[in-house]
């Protein structure tokens, strides 16, 4: 299996709204001056299964995961980056620590690549985050599908995967989880 309990992917991560087996919780993360928590066509993968915890500030966000820690169904964190900056990560390692210590539910964590000259980038997320994760995937869309980039995974070495039907089939996206 590709992914285990605790993941952190960056880079386009649409493939994940479909990865988790409902029930499961998203925490969208987000100021709502720059935009909105998700973009149109995500709204129509929604279903009554799915329970959605939005976060404008990072007051909200501490809230949020205390909240989807009750439910106890597997979490999805969205856009990480949309509220923290690289001086607020010790405050984003706070309120993470337990969800990726405690938590025995599958944890998503998505956030953007940073800037950078390497390839795959690294991504926009603290690095005792990073250590908490048992995998690291940085993903690419591709024409018909996602290029994966497992940079760190417990049981396989650094390689690209790719997701998805080269006919433009729908997504065959693996076993799922939850």
């Amino acid at each position: 299996m590709l992914f285990d309990r605790r993941n952190l992917i960056y880079g386009d991560f649409d493939f994940v709204y479909r990865l988790v087996k409902t029930p499961y919780t998203i925490i969208s993360l987000g100021d709502y001056h720059d935009g909105y928590l998700f973009k149109k066509l995500d709204l129509f993968l929604f279903s009554s299964e799915i329970f959605f915890v939005p976060a404008y500030n990072k007051r909200q966000f501490a809230k949020a995961v205390n909240e989807a820690l009750e439910f106890g169904f597997p979490i999805l964190v969205i856009n990480i980056h949309r509220l923290f900056n690289l001086k607020d990560f010790p405050h984003l390692n706070h309120i993470l620590h337990g969800l990726l210590n405690r938590f025995d539910e599958p944890v998503f964590l998505t956030t953007k690549p940073m800037n950078s000259r390497r390839y795959p980038p690294s991504p926009y997320a603290p690095h005792y985050i990073r250590h908490l994760c048992d995998v690291v995937v940085y993903s690419k869309r591709t024409r018909r599908g996602f290029s994966l980039y497992i940079v760190k995974h417990p049981l396989r070495p650094y390689e690209k995967v790719y997701l998805g039907d080269r006919d433009g089939a729908e997504l065959s996206v693996f076993s799922q989880l939850g």
